[in-house]
């Protein structure tokens, strides 16, 4: 509580500002070596190990501050002030990730402005974010929205409002943001037919892409059930890609293009490299620092590079695509 006294003379108690994110950005600034989230987190808390003991972190004037603290609230503290830009994380190669103070983050430690409880962090998150973010505030449903919902029940009988909200709106683009297994899919499909069959769009007009071939049997499923012989085209990201480059490749790459696997362009490389003497061990050695290395088998490891390796190898395809278009224009 802060005490101050009123004109009449009475006592003004208030209760105090909750700022439990200024002994972070202290601790940041007062250490002169750069801290991880564990070490951060355990020198907060006032942890005594061998680690903390040995760098005397009880010396500072942040040791212990947030002691009452579970590490795991700390932690989802460090993660706000990331997103919030009052911290970031300097990452070198061959080094541990660690915290530094920013910009933003030495002028709240100036002149605070923040209110932060940690005991009620998650839910002042969500406020903050809901304040900033047009997707998290909840869906407005309309009088005349509503009517039209009655006048089509029977289309949608198990649909909540915002669902049908989704299904029937007007608007050209449309974001729906919900956790697994709550029905985008279904709304998803729904909204396909919702356009064929009263906004009279064409079927061969309709593109729908999902993530995964399961995902895109299920949703072929449900539209043959929905809207049964109506050829509606529904892609993986992957196969649609894959079509793009079928069709436009020469224009990319200047010749025939031919689809290879990721286990087709695994066998290359392995056979590129033993021809030029290399060996899986050898390359993850160069490749890898020890730290990167540690804890991992060598056919995850060789996995990453072959992918990264790819990865590269594409962008310098397309980079020499896009010089040469340039000099001929």
């Amino acid at each position: 509580m802060s005490f101050s006294f009123k004109q009449d003379g009475s006592l003004d108690a208030k209760p105090r500002k909750k700022r439990d994110h200024l002994p972070v950005l202290l601790a940041l600034e007062e250490i002169p070596f750069g801290m991880g989230k564990k070490l951060l987190t355990q020198h907060l808390r006032g942890e005594r190990n061998a680690r903390t003991t040995k760098l005397r972190l009880d010396r500072y004037t942040t040791n212990g501050d947030l002691g009452g603290h579970e590490p795991e609230e700390i932690r989802r503290l460090l993660d706000y002030l990331e997103t919030t830009s009052h911290v970031t994380i300097k990452r070198e190669q061959g080094r541990y990730p660690v915290y530094t103070l920013t910009a933003k983050g030495q002028e709240e430690l100036a002149t605070p402005q923040l209110t932060l409880d940690l005991n009620k962090l998650e839910q002042q998150a969500e406020e903050a974010l809901a304040l900033t973010n047009p997707f998290t505030q909840p869906t407005t449903i309309t009088d005349k929205e509503k009517t039209l919902f009655r006048a089509l029940n029977d289309f949608f009988p198990d649909f909540n409002d915002e669902q049908r909200k989704a299904v029937t709106s007007p608007e050209q683009h449309i974001l729906c943001v919900a956790g697994a297994g709550s029905g985008k899919t279904s709304v998803l499909t729904k909204r396909i037919a919702f356009l064929i069959k009263y906004k009279s769009a064409e079927p061969e007009t309709i593109l729908a892409i999902t993530f995964t071939r399961k995902a895109r049997r299920e949703m072929q499923a449900r539209l043959a059930q929905l809207l049964p012989y109506t050829p509606i085209r529904v892609e993986t990201f992957n196969s649609f890609a894959e079509k793009i480059l079928q069709r436009r490749g020469r224009q990319l790459y200047h010749d025939d293009v031919t689809m290879a696997s990721f286990n087709e362009q695994f066998r290359l490389l392995q056979e590129v490299l033993k021809d030029h003497g290399y060996t899986q061990a050898s390359i993850i050695e160069h490749y890898f620092t020890k730290r990167q290395r540690a804890g991992k088998n060598l056919k995850t490891l060789f996995f990453s590079f072959a992918y990264d390796f790819h990865t590269l190898l594409d962008k310098i395809r397309i980079t020499n695509a896009t010089t040469r278009q340039l000099r001929d224009n």
